[in-house]
Parts: structure tokens; C-alpha cells; sequence
């Protein structure tokens, strides 16, 4: 069973200590172990691409090649 985060939807491992929600790498701080919506730290969270914006990009890209090839 996937699971995902719910500050981004992307494919988690993890939970908030703080209110258990399931949290990406992303969104969980590595000092305290909460998600960065309970996090009281002011440290800025790493930003990565994410898992569907790589796949919509992919897609994106392969409809461009597939409409300049079907009008060749």
C-alpha cells in the first residue's frame, strides 16, 4: 500500500512525529523529525522536483515529438 504526503502527494515513507501525518523527505525536518507545517524551526526545506511534474514534463515533451514527427 503507497502512501503520500500530504503537503505535496508525493510517495511517502515517513510520518510527522509532531501530528502523524504521512510527510516526503522533503517536507520532514531532519532536526526534529516533524513535517514543515508543525516544524518550528526556520531552516529552508530542500526543493526537488517532484514525481509528477518529472512524469507531466515527460509527457509534455514526448506529445511535442509525436506532433512534429505525425506532421512530417
Amino acid at each position: 500500500m503507497a502512501f503520500f504526503c500530504t503537503i505535496c502527494e508525493q510517495e511517502s515513507t515517513r510520518i510527522c512525529v509532531t501530528c502523524t501525518k504521512d510527510t516526503c523527505d522533503d517536507h520532514l525536518c531532519t532536526l526534529c523529525k516533524s513535517c514543515s507545517d508543525c516544524c518550528p524551526h526556520d531552516v529552508q526545506l530542500e526543493q526537488r522536483p517532484s514525481v509528477r511534474a518529472a512524469i507531466e514534463s515527460a509527457n509534455h515533451d514526448y506529445s511535442e515529438v509525436s506532433t512534429v514527427l505525425s506532421n512530417s
